[in-house]
């Protein structure tokens, strides 16, 4: 299958290939797309601060492309579909059989190398992973007999040393069980790794959002740090789009999202220079009058002498249709009841209720004027979560 071609999921590409969606001709295509062309960069630091959802699943652990749909699936608070993504396969670790070796010791002296086989029967996993050591009788015949010699000669007493390592760990390991305490059914376990809450055996499968104006979030993102040096590896997450009015819907979304975020970014300076300007005129009060004003007192002689005017262009962004009445048709339906939100107080302009749907952050509203003829509707301000109703409830010719 070639690069390019259209498809609904991975299975239409072809092995080295997967399925993602072009924001340009707005169609999901197949890219020539792997772990390591998907690879972001490095996040080593901690990652507490940006939006994540992380998984416990096994299956999501499994493989890079379990983690990648697992992260395709994920949305943030404002159903945004994340676009990153942190996976790490743990490291495989077990015991290294020619490592392990078991002395009969006497005090600090070895008197005796003890081949495995010989003394102790061996159950292992698959992976050599967990191992469990049951001794045979002829150990404990040896031990007597050795026990027997020893104590003529000295009163040190007689343990058992146990050395081992685990493979991709750095440890020497060494258990010492004092020959006294060693019971008929006696037996020994080694699990690897024997750190079990060393990261580097934990997998991590962790999906992200992070907005595209977040210069903050990824700067802590170390792009020129190589992959296979990488702890954290951050990678993009090719997204699929089935239904394509909502993600069209979602696209509004962000974008009011992003000029109501302005807006309160234009407000916050104005509000700064207001204040400004009401410290101008304390200043200039106490030159000409040699009068001490108070800041609330100067605000207000700024605001009436207009010093700033506020233009208010909140109005600008918004689409306005007079006498079309967009909740008639859900209001009564019980499938629209969580797309609905009445807001609590009544609202006399149509400004006011701009001004209260910018500051919600909402994208779609209804506004009932004071003069309308139902009284439960007069004045009233609704919300309609139009990211969850089909676009062909909204068309006018249908009211």
């Amino acid at each position: 299958m070639l690069s390019n071609k259209l498809c609904n999921d991975d299975n239409q590409c072809s092995d080295n290939n997967l399925c993602c969606f072009n924001e340009k001709n707005l169609n999901n295509t197949c890219k020539n797309l792997n772990q390591n062309n998907l690879y972001l960069g490095c996040l080593d630091n901690d990652y507490n601060d940006f939006e994540y959802i992380s998984t416990n699943s096994t299956d999501d652990h499994s493989s890079f492309k379990n983690c990648l749909n697992f992260s395709r699936q994920q949305k943030n608070k404002d159903g945004f579909h994340h676009n990153y993504f942190l996976y790490r396969r743990k490291k495989e670790s077990s015991l290294d059989m020619s490592s392990l070796n078991i002395y009969l010791l006497i005090g600090n002296k070895n008197i005796a190398t003890l081949p495995i086989q010989d003394y102790f029967d061996t159950e292992c996993d698959i992976n050599n992973q967990n191992c469990k050591f049951i001794a045979k009788k002829i150990l404990f015949s040896f031990i007597q007999a050795n026990k027997m010699d020893i104590n003529e000669k000295t009163n040190d007493k007689m343990y058992i040393e146990i050395n081992y390592e685990c493979y991709n760990e750095n440890n020497k390991n060494k258990q010492v069980i004092p020959v006294d305490e060693l019971k008929e059914n006696f037996s020994f376990e080694i699990n690897c790794p024997k750190n079990q809450n060393d990261e580097q055996f934990q997998s991590k499968c962790i999906s992200f959002y992070i907005d595209n104006n977040d210069s903050k979030k990824y700067k802590k993102i170390q792009k020129k740090k190589l992959l296979y040096t990488c702890k954290n590896p951050i990678y993009d997450t090719p997204r699929i789009v089935n239904d394509l009015s909502v993600y069209k819907k979602n696209i509004f979304k962000k974008n009011n999202y992003e000029i109501n975020s302005y807006e309160k970014q234009i407000e916050a300076k104005k509000n700064e220079l207001l204040n400004l300007e009401a410290q101008k005129y304390q200043k200039i009060q106490k030159i000409n009058k040699n009068e001490d004003i108070s800041m609330k007192q100067a605000l207000d002689s700024v605001n009436k002498l207009n010093v700033i005017k506020n233009d208010d262009s909140s109005e600008k962004k918004w689409k306005l249709f007079t006498n079309f009445d967009a909740l008639q048709n859900i209001i009564d339906d019980p499938q629209y009841k969580d797309a609905i939100k009445t807001f609590p107080k009544k609202v006399y302009t149509i400004e006011e209720a701009i001004k209260i749907a910018n500051e919600n952050n909402e994208s779609f509203f209804i506004y009932y004027h004071n003069s309308f003829e139902l009284d439960q509707y007069s004045s009233s301000l609704y919300f309609i979560d139009i990211y969850n109703i089909d676009n062909k409830i909204f068309d006018k010719n249908k009211y």
